[in-house]
């Protein structure tokens, strides 16, 4: 059976990512059940940087988890899953699925099982991100787009005017919508084309350079973005 999708309304247009539930199952399960609570709807994208990333949405506690403590289903296994701590969810380090162009990754605080509901998308390739890589920062990948009209999308986000990263004009996640579960919606689950956004290569301008102290201060400041 298709991974469902989910489609974030946005006040700059719809993007449409397939949510990893075959390969993510808790990190899916949890996006998918505060997605159809509605947990997201009418929030707004809090952080936006060039040639970097999209973070969203902005809740009380942005980066730190924000949903009450409580329950919610594994709809792999039927498993009753924990919110704690502040509504986080224990890290889950199951596939090891890039950082790469066009994909949703958890935000936390860069302490172990601080991810709740915040999440970010990826408009380049963040492989300094990886939880498998040798850096500090852990974050998993759970989803990605669909098409390049969604990835655009992502991108055009990404590029609005801000101040201290902040969006000068709101941008407001109106909706987010699941899709595609089977049996657990009235319509059946869509037959879903195989993802369109391609790996990509580091643009030319991102690859790694020579240690330089502007360098070691810009990678300072973007993970600062999720510690916040």
């Amino acid at each position: 059976m298709p991974n469902p999708i989910a489609t974030f309304s946005t006040t700059m247009g719809d993007i449409k990512c397939e949510i990893y539930l075959d390969k993510m199952p808790i990190t899916a399960s949890n996006f998918i059940d505060l997605a159809q609570s509605g947990f997201y709807n009418g929030l707004h994208f809090h952080r936006v940087i060039p040639n970097f990333m999209d973070q969203d949405p902005k809740s009380s506690q942005a980066g730190t988890g924000g949903p009450e403590d409580g329950t919610f289903k594994n709809l792999v296994t039927g498993a009753i899953e924990r919110r704690s701590n502040g509504g986080n969810i224990k890290d889950e380090y199951a596939a090891k699925i890039s950082n790469e162009p066009g994909t949703l990754s958890m935000a936390n605080t860069g302490r172990p099982n601080s991810g709740g509901s915040q999440f970010f998308m990826n408009t380049v390739h963040n492989g300094f991100l990886d939880w498998f890589s040798p850096g500090a920062s852990k974050h998993p990948v759970f989803g990605r787009a669909i098409d390049k009209a969604s990835f655009d999308i992502m991108v055009k986000i990404s590029m609005v005017r801000t101040k201290d990263d902040c969006p000068i004009q709101p941008i407001q996640m109106k909706s987010v919508i699941i899709s595609g579960l089977g049996d657990t919606r009235s319509v059946p689950a869509p037959s879903v084309p195989a993802p369109s956004v391609p790996a990509r290569p580091v643009p030319s301008d991102l690859a790694p350079r020579p240690a330089a102290k502007d360098e070691a201060q810009r990678f300072r400041r973007l993970l600062q973005c999720f510690k916040s």
